[in-house]
């Protein structure tokens, strides 16, 4: 059965939400709810995986695609757990989405492959649930040839980092108008002998604003008024998050802590990590060789709480509730209470494990 069987559109040529009912398979402690059928559509593996799964105003919301063989655009796709629906809820123009972005109210979603030169950079959803695309203009003509990540700093202004069109220099856009203007704050030229530079993520962390760009340099740091040198940071990841005043990066399957000063290696001497999420009260992460789900309130201690579909590749909570994406464009839900969520369940069955030790970023291929 395929959870989308139709795609209607509206006469301005908007896709129109379809919810339609899932499929409730369930297996072990997990609830197979359904197949989304615009990513099982993908032509690549890759293409077919959920690799983002986003909790925002209520509903769950699904990314995937293939930027490498350019297989967009891409259906957003959101859950709802009170109807228990699918639903089509915007076409990006983009061939992948990899990350979205909570912020100011509004749910971001960066194009990290724009289909065409002038495509819009990012779509954007209000409160109401209404849906819009932004582009970015720049004297010259200048635009964005590929918007990996997008965050805010003071709450009132937003920013936009990929590169740009020209050399595809890193660049960094800031806007203070809630994105209908903006500027360029800071661009990085190519190293000698190569062709392209990016700034891979943004992530404000204790009043600063953290980039690093795809070459061994130092980061660059915003304070609100000045860009200066940070340490280096790994380059090669899209997903950050930021939890008890650290910013956590996952890279080349290892969770790593980054407080300002130094890396270290958040989980069990550095066990390899498939994914992570945080809610308001923890850190979920799922680790690499036995796919267990492991939580977190304090770094410290750990509790092991479930053993996840096998082909899971993201992981999300919302209202208490934990799910699943898979590498064939399914979604699960984890059907029993998240000991994290609830102080008073005593169902840890691994504690004591400690932070790893400091960690030394590796080169990574690009």
């Amino acid at each position: 059965m395929r959870m989308f069987k139709a795609l209607l559109y509206s006469t301005a040529g908007c896709l129109l939400a379809i919810p339609l009912p899932v499929l409730a398979q369930t297996n072990d402690a997990w609830t197979e709810l359904g197949t989304i059928s615009p990513a099982a559509a993908q032509p690549t593996t890759w293409g077919r995986e959920i690799h983002a799964l986003c909790p925002w105003n209520g509903k769950l919301y699904l990314g995937y695609g293939d930027y490498d063989k350019n297989t967009g655009p891409i259906v957003i796709t959101a859950y709802d757990p009170t109807t228990r629906t699918f639903a089509n809820a915007w076409t990006s123009r983009t061939e992948s989405i990899e990350v979205f972005r909570p912020l100011m109210g509004r749910l971001y979603v960066p194009a990290i492959d724009p289909i065409r030169t002038r495509d819009p950079v990012f779509s954007v959803c209000d409160p109401a649930g209404q849906w819009s695309d932004g582009r970015i203009y720049m004297p010259g003509g200048e635009t964005i040839t590929h918007a990996y990540d997008m965050a805010t700093l003071t709450g009132t202004d937003l920013w936009l980092v990929g590169s740009s069109d020209r050399d595809t220099r890193a660049v960094a856009l800031r806007s203070l108008d809630g994105g209908a203007t903006w500027k360029k704050s800071l661009e990085l030229s190519n190293q000698p002998g190569d062709d392209r530079n990016r700034f891979y993520f943004a992530e404000a962390m204790n009043n600063k604003l953290y980039l690093q760009c795809s070459y061994e340099t130092n980061s660059m740091v915003f304070d609100g008024a000045n860009w200066t040198q940070g340490p280096l940071l790994p380059w090669y990841t899209q997903h950050t998050e930021v939890f008890l005043g650290k910013m956590l990066i996952l890279t080349q399957k290892r969770l790593l802590t980054f407080d300002g000063e130094k890396i270290q290696l958040a989980f069990d001497r550095g066990r390899p990590v498939r994914a992570f999420c945080v809610s308001k009260k923890a850190l979920y992460l799922l680790g690499e060789s036995k796919m267990r789900i492991h939580a977190t309130t304090d770094f410290s201690t750990w509790s092991m709480f479930s053993t996840a579909p096998s082909n899971t590749c993201s992981i999300a909570v919302l209202n208490g509730k934990l799910y699943a994406g898979t590498t064939d464009s399914k979604l699960y839900e984890y059907n029993q209470v998240l000991p994290a969520e609830n102080p008073n369940d005593g169902n840890e069955t691994n504690v004591g494990e400690q932070p790893g030790p400091p960690y030394a970023p590796q080169a990574a291929r690009r």
